[in-house]
Formats: C-alpha cells, sequence, structure tokens
C-alpha cells in the first residue's frame, strides 16, 4: 500500500522567547479585524512551500537541507501587512527591510529545491509570519520592532486538526 502525499514546507520556527509579544500583536489585530488567529505553536517564517510531497522525496529533502549552510541573520519584524484582495484576507507580521543574509539563503534554497525537481514560488519572497486568516481587510502599517536571530531550518509536515492546522518538524538543520 502506498503512504499518502504529505504536505511540507521549509521553515524557520518562531523562537519560544518570541511567542509572547508576537501573539500581544497578533491578538491585538484579531480584536479589531476578527479573523482566525495562527495558533503560537505554528508561528513561523516559510522558505518554501512544497505542497503535497510524496514520502519517498522525503530523505532527497533532507539531504538537500543538510548541504545548505544556515540562515544566519538577524530578521528585524517590525511591519504589518496583508495578503489578498477580497474581504477577508491574511494578515501578516514582517520586515521592512529584509536582511541581505536571509534573501541570499532563501534563493540559494529556492534553486537546490529546483535542481531537485520540486516546485518553486514564481513569486518574489517576501519574509512574514502568518498572524491571522479569513481576516477584515486594511491598510498596512509599522509594528513596534521585535529582533529575531534566526534558528534552524526545519522541514514541516502540515496535517489537518480539528482547531486547524498541526505543523510537526520532520528534519532540521542548524
Amino acid at each position: 500500500m502506498t503512504q499518502a502525499n504529505q504536505r511540507l514546507f521549509i521553515a524557520i520556527a518562531l523562537p519560544p522567547v518570541l511567542h509572547e509579544p508576537v501573539a500581544r500583536i497578533r491578538d491585538t489585530l484579531h480584536t479589531q479585524l476578527g479573523g482566525r488567529c495562527v495558533a503560537d505553536t505554528n508561528l513561523h517564517l516559510t522558505l518554501a512551500f512544497l505542497g503535497d510531497t510524496p514520502p519517498a522525496r522525503i530523505p532527497v529533502l533532507q539531504e538537500l537541507l543538510s548541504l545548505q549552510p544556515p540562515a544566519d541573520a538577524t530578521l528585524q519584524l517590525d511591519r504589518i501587512g496583508h495578503f489578498g484582495a477580497g474581504e477577508k484576507v491574511v494578515v501578516w507580521l514582517g520586515s521592512s527591510t529584509p536582511p541581505d543574509a536571509l534573501l541570499a539563503h532563501e534563493s540559494r534554497l529556492r534553486s537546490a529545491l529546483q535542481a531537485a525537481g520540486f516546485p518553486v514560488e514564481a513569486r518574489p519572497y517576501q519574509p512574514h509570519l502568518t498572524l491571522l486568516r479569513d481576516a477584515r481587510r486594511w491598510q498596512s502599517r509599522l509594528a513596534p520592532p521585535l529582533q529575531w536571530s534566526l534558528g534552524p531550518v526545519q522541514l514541516f509536515s502540515s496535517t489537518p486538526g480539528k482547531n486547524g492546522p498541526i505543523y510537526t518538524a520532520i528534519a532540521a538543520k542548524r
């Protein structure tokens, strides 16, 4: 019997020390804009979304991640924005000036994934933490700055859960 595909992405998990300040921003926005809050344990910076992936490809991803240098950068989270043009949007926390080291890391990862036959995003990379889904539309604005020394890059699986998706780390690279 063939195993079902897994919904995968490569990301950097938000460190516990930033959970409380990011949750405060998220909760304030939730009060203002409604929508569904992303769980504290699911807060992360996506580097690559892979989507439905056969389990047989996971060792290839693990090897690919083991060959990548660390994402050695500090990200200043200081901008709140949204994706989507409809009445309900995704609200995010990101950076007004993403560090060159992070952008270079994402570009190297994207090239390695493409060379290994994985799908890659065509859109330019915009580092962000998703805070709310299905929120009301509004104007982007600046946020009180938070400094994030980026940690290990991890391969995650996403499975449906009763209260939203459950993200589970599969492999990590420092």
